[in-house]
């Protein structure tokens, strides 16, 4: 094709299709040779990989099909039509294969990350749930991938909007690194000051030997139906987040709330008037307690263990009410709550911007891969 102009075509007139060898799930093993199965497709990456997570013997490998940088790899089967046929640019060096239910296209002679972006857009995937084949299993052939439409822009736009891509995604991975780095000293800290074996500047005072009973009274939430409102301004909250709205509050103080039944390994806090219905507790604090220390002391805590059902998980107030801790003092609970909170804040705007970096680069592939918005320069701020 002209590498000039913008062109209407054929996806199977780019290059070749090669169906990938079945290698068995019990081939899979930590090491040896790398390779991408289908089911990853889906799972473990969006739109190119230079790396991959499965492994298998140079003997299996040996009669498996053998990635090229800059083969486009699609899933050849999957649950459903919407999702059938995802794909994935292979632009690494290292040598490795693809294992059964993937179709190779190879020498296609575009930007290989470019390529893949576009045929993963909604547009494209539309054309590929047509040509679907399957309820429980849904599959897609080559023939049939041959046969999708597609518009390609001139290859230095292309190269232009992938590095873009690339800028936006490693954006959002070193985010996504920060944030796992952050969460992770921030449970080193809770597990350090939430103990005692480090203390605050200032502090010195022995902790004393409790039970949660002592700092708290755990309350029962109640039927919500007679204080509903759909207007309402204050949250009516179950185990799994808000379920409606009311004017009526049921607390109205600084509480940490916790499972009853279902979940009940997830508590949360909450410093406005909400209402809780039967399946979460809130708690009552008792005063010259900080109700935020006691919210990340119950992060600490294995409510898993203190489960009393076979069936549904299950707390009682009095499993919790009986749950033996070391307190500080008042002052260096509002401490450690306080290093803590700003730990919770800056994880917060980080998740902020991870979220906007997201946004941007989807908002930003819809305009660029339809050509909709060329593309001058690549800059990306979050």
């Amino acid at each position: 094709m002209n590498p000039t102009i913008t062109q209407a075509v054929k996806l199977g007139s780019l290059g070749v299709f090669l169906k990938g060898q079945g290698i068995m799930r019990t081939d899979v093993q930590s090491t040896g040779v790398p390779c991408l199965r289908y089911g990853e497709i889906y799972t473990r990456f969006d739109d190119y990989t230079d790396t991959l997570v499965s492994h298998v013997s140079a003997e299996v490998a040996a009669t498996a099909v053998r990635l090229r940088k800059g083969d486009v790899v699609f899933a050849g089967s999957g649950e459903t039509k919407a999702e059938i046929g995802k794909c994935i640019a292979w632009v690494g060096d290292a040598d490795a294969v693809v294992g059964g239910d993937t179709i190779v296209l190879r020498g296609h002679g575009q930007d290989a990350v470019f390529l893949a972006s576009l045929l993963n857009t909604a547009p494209v995937a539309k054309q590929k749930a047509a040509r679907g084949q399957g309820d429980a299993v849904v599959h897609i052939s080559a023939r049939a991938l041959s046969d999708i439409d597609i518009v390609l822009p001139p290859l230095d736009v292309q190269t232009n909007v992938s590095g873009t891509i690339r800028d936006t995604e490693s954006l959002i991975a070193s985010l996504e690194r920060l944030i796992n780095k952050k969460q992770a000293i921030k449970q080193g800290i809770m597990q350090q000051l939430l103990t005692g074996r480090t203390r605050l500047p200032g502090f010195s005072k022995p902790w004393r030997e409790t039970t949660l009973g002592e700092v708290l009274t755990v309350r029962h939430g109640r039927n919500q139906h007679s204080v509903e409102c759909s207007e309402g301004i204050y949250p009516i909250l179950a185990t799994g987040g808000e379920i409606g709205r009311t004017n009526t509050p049921l607390y109205s103080k600084p509480s940490v709330l916790i499972g009853r039944k279902g979940t009940i390994d997830r508590p949360q806090y909450r410093d406005k008037p909400f209402w809780t219905v039967d399946t979460l507790f809130y708690t009552e604090i008792h005063e010259t307690n900080v109700p935020k220390y006691l919210y990340y002391l119950f992060l600490t805590i294995d409510w898993r263990s203190k489960n009393e059902a076979s069936g549904v998980p299950s707390l009682s107030s009095s499993s919790i009410e009986s749950i033996s801790a070391v307190m500080p003092g008042f002052e260096e609970q509002k401490a450690i709550a306080k290093v803590l909170t700003n730990a919770d804040t800056e994880i917060h705007l980080l998740e902020t911007r991870l979220a906007k970096a997201k946004s941007i680069k989807l908002g930003m592939m819809q305009e660029l891969l339809t050509g909709r918005t060329r593309l001058k320069s690549a800059a990306v701020a979050v």
